[in-house]
């Protein structure tokens, strides 16, 4: 995160993927980088909220979460062979 150093170190950080559900996901260290530990299930979390308040003041970063094909194709044979017919219509 491009975010001045003293708001890493003064605000509280909480929200989705630090310390609400997904918890644990996420963390920040004090340079702004953002670690991810897990995966997050497209199905469930489409965005990740994180807070930054001290006092009267928030920031909030929002983390858009991307689809992964989870469920990959399974096939029975390393190759398969089929046969058409030339004259066979598209």
């Amino acid at each position: 995160l491009n975010i001045e150093k003293k708001v890493i170190e003064e605000y509280s950080v909480h929200g989705q993927g630090i310390d609400q559900d997904p918890k644990g996901i996420l963390s920040i260290n004090r340079n702004g980088s953002v670690y991810v530990h897990g995966k997050v299930d497209y199905e469930q979390y489409r965005r990740l909220r994180i807070n930054f308040s001290k006092e009267n003041t928030r920031y909030v970063v929002d983390i858009d979460i991307l689809d992964v094909n989870d469920h990959t194709p399974v096939f029975n044979r390393d190759v398969y062979e089929s046969a058409v017919d030339e004259s066979t219509q598209q």
